[in-house]
């Protein structure tokens, strides 16, 4: 319990640093819906990260999940891999979700058809009335894409 608190003191302290000083998060009374990532570090999608060939390198094509009733979370991301060919790859997770005010904390396995399932993963994230935003959902960051700031998933209509 105490591993899991100290997980949330952080993870929470990293996402609620995004916040402007005296903002109030103002979250929807419902939260189950699914959300689609629409900026990296301010970056829109696709995102492209050159590789060190030219025209070589990683496409973020979308990220996304759903909150389902029942605590239930399902997640994809898509990205494509290009070297002398390009094949895109689907990156499926399932798990549950919880909410505390205004702090969502997800804990879920991805897995993909080339790499085994990984262990339980846990992911936080604020909820605001516009969507939520995260630091970090499997191992996708900002920083993978070179940019500095949270990946903001927009709730989708």
């Amino acid at each position: 319990m105490n591993l899991y608190l100290s997980f949330l003191l952080v993870s929470l302290g990293s996402v609620l640093a995004t916040r402007a000083p005296g903002q109030q998060a103002s979250r929807p009374k419902q939260i189950e819906g699914t959300y689609v990532l629409d900026t990296t570090g301010l970056a829109p999608l696709p995102f492209f990260r050159p590789g060190l060939i030219p025209r070589e390198g990683t496409t973020l094509r979308s990220a996304g999940f759903t909150l389902q009733p029942g605590s239930r979370f399902l997640g994809e991301i898509v990205a494509v891999y290009t070297d002398s060919g390009s094949a895109e790859v689907h990156i499926t997770g399932v798990g549950t979700w919880e909410v505390h005010g205004d702090s969502l904390v997800l804990n879920c396995r991805w897995s993909h058809s080339l790499w085994k399932t990984t262990w339980d993963i846990r992911s936080a994230g604020l909820v605001t009335a516009a969507g939520i935003t995260m630091q970090k959902l499997w191992h996708l960051d900002a920083t993978l894409f070179h940019r500095d700031g949270p990946l903001h998933f927009l709730r989708s209509p």
